[in-house]
């Protein structure tokens, strides 16, 4: 209802893939290899991670981890970071998402 559509990265080559990370204006996508193509975005997209909030993404000082401790960043969320790309992550219980979440999400 939203007017995206679902793409299957792995059905695509690297380069049709580059041209599509650099062509989109907003990317949601699920935590995983294939957010690593927001490196290809223009600065002026929109991108929306949804992961899963028992997921611990492990925190590391100085390269050394630290046990019980969650990351307050995912990784795709530094890479958006160093690019200056707006990106939210929504957390979900179990990858089940709340539609009026996201709904909030993309508008924000």
């Amino acid at each position: 209802s939203q007017g995206f559509s679902i793409i299957e990265l792995e059905l695509l080559t690297l380069d049709d893939q580059i041209a599509l990370f650099e062509q989109a204006t907003h990317i949601i996508g699920f935590h995983g290899a294939g957010l690593t193509n927001i490196l290809f975005c223009n600065n002026n997209v929109r991108v929306i991670e949804i992961v899963d909030k028992d997921c611990i993404h492990p925190a590391y000082l100085d390269g050394i981890f630290i046990p019980g401790k969650k990351a307050t960043r995912t990784y795709f969320h530094m890479v958006a970071h160093m690019k200056k790309i707006k990106y939210t992550a929504l957390e979900t219980q179990a990858y089940f998402l709340n539609i009026q979440e996201l709904e909030r999400a993309i508008a924000g």
